[in-house]
C-alpha cells in the first residue's frame, strides 16, 4: 500500500493566562503555549473521507466544536487550521471524525511525546464502504480518531513527529459474547467461525457489530448462555481441534466443549476456578493438566473422553470433584496426593475407567453423594486393586485395599479389580453400601458376618465369579439388583424380604434356593430370568409374592407355595407390565394352589404360558385377573372350590359385572380363563 501524508498545518499562537503552580511555596507567572506542525497518516488517501475535525479542552462540556474554516474531504485534502487563544494549563482534544470508504474495520493507537506535550490517537473506525460518489452532509462518520495533547510545560509543542497509525483491526469473527457493563467483563457463549484451532482473545473492543482486537471488555467465562446444555461450541463440534484459552479465564462453563469429538488440544490457565458440567465431554483430550486455582470440577465434566492422565498442580486448591467427572474415560493416572484440600469426591467419578490404584488424601470428608443409599464414588472402576486412604483422614480408612468408614463399620468399595477369589468381610461392618462389591471379575466366595443388617442396592450385582452366598441372618431387607447378574451363582441362603425389584434376577445358574422361616415377601422379578432353577419351595409365613418373581424361569417345574400365601400379584402397569409372577415358566407342571387356603388373590398373567394342566383354586379365592391362565396350552381344568357369585368384567374395579354361571364344571372354567374370557377380571361379588 502507497501511504500519503496529510499535512494538517497547524500553527497555533496562543497567549495563556495559567494559574500559577506552588513551587516551593512561590507563585509562578503565566505562560505562553505555540502549538505547530503537521500530522502524518499511515493510510492511503482514497481509503478515509475526513467530515469533521473539532477540538475541546479538558474543562469544556460536550462533543468540542469545530474547526474554523474547516472544509471536509479525503485525507489528502489540504487543511488549514485556526484554534484561537486557549488556557494553557489544560490539556487538548481533537476529533477527526471520518468516513471509510472501504469494508474493511481499522483502528488506531498512536503514542507520541514531544518536547513539551505527550500526544496519543486512538480509534475505532467501522468497515462501512461507503462509496465516495454517495458521501454528502448527511452521511454518518465510520469512527472517530480522539487525539489527545497532554501538556508537560509551557513552550511550543511541535507536531512535526507525530504519525497516526491507521491500521486494519483484527477482527475475531466467529465469536458471540455476552457484555457486562459493570465491570467491563465479557462471557463467550458461542462460537462458529469455522477455525479447526481457536484463539481466545483475553481482551477485545467492538466496532458496529464486530468483535475487533482492543481492550474495553475482558473476558472472563465460557458460558452456557440458553441453559440448553449445548454448550459455547456446539456449533463447532464436528471440526474443532484445538483451543487456547486466554490467562482472564476464571470459568469453563457447563457444556462448553461438550460433543466436540476432534478436540485434543486445550489449556486450562491458571486463574480459573471452575470447569463446569459436561464442560469436555466426548471430546478428544488424553492428557489434562488442572493448574492450581482450580476449586470446582463439575459433574460429567470430562465423561466420556479419551482421557488417559490427569495431572493436578502441586499445590492444589480443589475442593470438588463432582458426580461421574472422569467417568467412562480410558483414565490411567491420577494425582490425587498433592490435593490437600479436597472435600469431596462425588459418585462414579471413576466409573468404567483404567485407573488401578487410588489415593485418598487426609482432607477428604465425603466420597458419595447420598449418605442414605451410599452410593460410591470409585464404584465400577474396572481395573482398580487399590484404595489407599491417607493415615490422617478422620472419615475413612482402608484395610488390604478396600476402602472403609474409618470405624470400619461401614464398608464402602472393593476395589473390583483385585484378584483375590475369596474375601472375609470384618465382622465389625454392619453396612456395605450401595456397589460396593459391582462388578467383581474374580471374587468366587465372600463371607458376610451376621453383624451385617443391611446390604446395599446393586452391592454384589454382576459379580460373575461368584458361586455361593449365605446372607447374614440379622439382615433387614434385600435390596433392589443385589445380587442381579451373578451368572456363576449356584446357591442362596435367603434370611430377608426382597422388599424391592431384580434381588437375583439374571442368576442363570442359579439351582438351590433355601428361603428361611420368617420372610414374608419374595419382591418384584425377585428370581426373573433364572433359567436353571428347576423346584422352589417357599416356606410357611410367606403371605405376597411380587409381580414376576419366577418370571422367564423356562426350567422351573415344581412350586410349593405356603398356606400362608394371601396374594400372587399381577402387573402393576409399571417398567416390567405384563410380568406375571410364574409367566414364561413353560415348563411348570406343579403347583399346589388348593394348599393355599388364605389366598385371596390371583394377578395378572400370574402363570401365563405355562404347562400346568391342572389346578385347584381354593375357596379363599376372591379376585382373579386378566391373562392369569392366559396361553396355557395344556390346562384342561380349573376345580373351582367355590363356584357361585363370580361376576366377570373387562375393568379392573371391583364390583358390578356379568355374574357368570359354569364354573362347576372344571373343563367349562378352563375354557373360560384360557380363551372365551382370558382378557377379563374376575371377582366374587356377595
Amino acid at each position: 500500500m502507497s501511504y500519503a501524508k496529510i499535512k494538517i498545518m497547524l500553527f497555533v499562537s496562543m497567549l495563556i493566562l495559567v494559574f500559577s503552580l506552588f513551587v516551593v511555596g512561590v507563585l509562578a507567572s503565566s505562560h505562553n503555549i505555540n502549538l505547530s506542525g503537521t500530522i502524518d497518516f499511515s493510510v492511503s488517501d482514497d481509503l478515509l473521507y475526513i467530515k469533521d475535525i473539532r477540538y475541546r479542552t479538558s474543562s469544556q462540556e460536550g462533543d468540542g466544536d469545530t474547526i474554523d474554516n474547516f472544509l471536509p474531504g479525503f485525507v489528502s485534502y489540504p487543511i488549514e487550521l485556526d484554534l484561537g487563544k486557549v488556557d494553557a494549563e489544560e490539556d487538548f482534544y481533537y476529533y477527526i471524525d471520518v468516513i471509510n470508504t472501504t469494508a474493511n474495520t481499522y483502528t488506531v493507537d498512536t503514542t507520541s511525546e514531544t518536547n513539551n506535550a505527550n500526544i496519543t490517537a486512538s480509534g475505532v473506525i467501522n468497515g462501512d464502504a461507503v462509496s465516495p460518489s454517495e458521501i454528502n452532509e448527511s452521511t454518518s462518520a465510520s469512527g472517530t480518531i480522539t487525539i489527545f495533547v497532554d501538556i508537560l510545560s509551557a513552550g511550543t509543542v511541535s507536531l512535526d513527529d507525530v504519525v497516526i497509525d491507521i491500521n486494519e483491526a483484527v477482527v475475531y469473527s466467529g465469536f458471540e459474547f455476552l457484555i457486562s457493563q459493570e465491570d467491563n467483563t465479557a462471557s463467550l457463549v458461542s462460537y462458529n467461525g469455522g477455525s479447526e484451532n481457536v484463539v481466545i482473545p483475553s481482551t477485545f473492543s467492538i466496532a458496529g457489530d464486530q468483535y475487533i482486537e482492543g481492550n474495553d471488555y475482558t473476558v472472563t467465562s465460557i458460558i452456557d448462555a440458553e441453559s440448553n446444555t449445548t454448550g459455547a461450541f456446539y456449533q463447532a463440534r464436528s471440526y474443532l481441534q484445538g483451543v487456547e484459552l486466554p490467562s482472564t479465564i476464571t470459568n469453563i462453563g457447563d457444556y462448553a466443549f461438550r460433543n466436540c469429538n476432534l478436540l485434543s488440544s486445550v489449556n486450562i490457565p491458571e486463574g480459573t476456578t471452575r470447569i463446569g458440567e459436561y464442560a469436555f465431554s466426548n471430546s478428544n483430550i488424553t492428557n489434562i493438566t488442572i493448574p492450581k486455582s482450580v476449586i470446582t470440577i463439575d459433574s460429567q465434566a470430562f465423561n466420556s473422553s479419551d482421557l488417559i492422565n490427569v495431572t493436578f498442580e502441586s499445590g492444589s486448591q480443589i475442593e470438588t470433584i463432582g458426580v461421574g467427572a472422569f467417568s467412562w474415560t480410558s483414565l490411567e493416572e491420577i494425582n490425587l496426593e498433592v490435593c490437600t484440600k479436597l472435600l469431596t469426591i462425588g459418585c462414579s467419578v471413576f466409573s468404567n475407567t483404567n485407573i488401578t490404584d487410588i489415593y485418598i488424601p487426609a482432607s477428604v470428608t465425603s466420597l458419595f453423594v447420598d449418605s442414605i443409599i451410599g452410593q460410591s464414588s470409585l464404584g465400577t472402576a474396572n481395573y482398580l486393586t487399590e484404595i489407599v486412604v491417607d493415615a490422617n483422614n478422620q472419615n475413612y480408612t482402608s484395610i488390604d485395599g478396600i476402602l472403609f468408614d474409618k470405624n470400619i463399620q461401614t464398608l464402602i468399595q472393593y476395589p473390583i479389580g483385585n484378584t483375590r477369589t475369596s474375601y472375609n468381610i470384618p465382622s465389625t461392618v454392619n453396612l456395605i453400601i450401595y456397589s460396593a462389591f459391582n462388578g467383581s471379575r474374580f471374587l468366587q466366595n465372600v463371607n458376610i458376618p451376621d453383624s451385617v443388617t443391611e446390604i446395599g442396592s446393586n452391592a454384589f450385582s454382576n459379580c460373575q465369579a461368584l458361586t455361593s452366598i449365605d446372607l447374614p441372618e440379622n439382615l433387614s431387607e434385600i435390596n433392589n439388583e443385589t445380587f442381579m447378574g451373578c451368572t456363576s451363582l449356584e446357591s442362596v441362603y435367603i434370611t430377608a424380604n426382597a422388599t424391592d425389584f431384580d434381588a437375583f434376577a439374571n442368576c442363570t445358574s442359579l439351582s438351590n434356593v433355601v428361603i428361611k422361616e420368617g420372610v414374608t415377601l419374595l419382591g418384584v422379578r425377585m428370581f426373573a430370568n433364572c433359567t436353571n432353577l428347576e423346584t422352589i419351595t417357599i416356606p410357611e409365613g410367606v403371605e405376597e409374592i411380587e409381580y414376576g418373581a419366577f418370571y422367564n424361569c423356562t426350567a422351573l417345574q415344581t412350586v410349593s407355595l405356603p398356606s400362608t400365601l394371601t396374594m400372587i400379584e399381577g402387573d402393576r402397569g409399571f417398567t416390567y407390565d405384563n410380568e406375571g409372577v410364574f409367566q414364561g415358566c413353560t415348563n411348570l407342571i406343579n403347583i399346589n394352589l388348593e394348599e393355599c387356603v388364605n389366598l385371596t388373590h390371583i394377578g395378572a398373567y400370574a402363570f401365563y404360558g405355562t404347562n400346568l394342566s391342572s389346578v385347584n383354586i381354593p375357596a379363599s379365592v376372591t379376585r382373579i385377573e386378566r391373562y392369569a391362565f392366559g396361553e396355557c396350552e395344556s390346562l384342561t381344568q380349573i376345580i373351582f372350590t367355590q363356584t357361585e357369585n363370580w361376576r366377570r368384567t373387562r375393568n379392573a374395579s371391583v364390583g358390578a359385572g356379568t355374574l357368570t354361571k359354569g364354573l362347576e364344571d372344571a373343563s367349562t372354567a378352563a375354557s373360560y380363563f384360557t380363551d372365551q374370557y382370558v382378557d377379563y377380571y374376575w371377582n366374587v361379588v356377595l
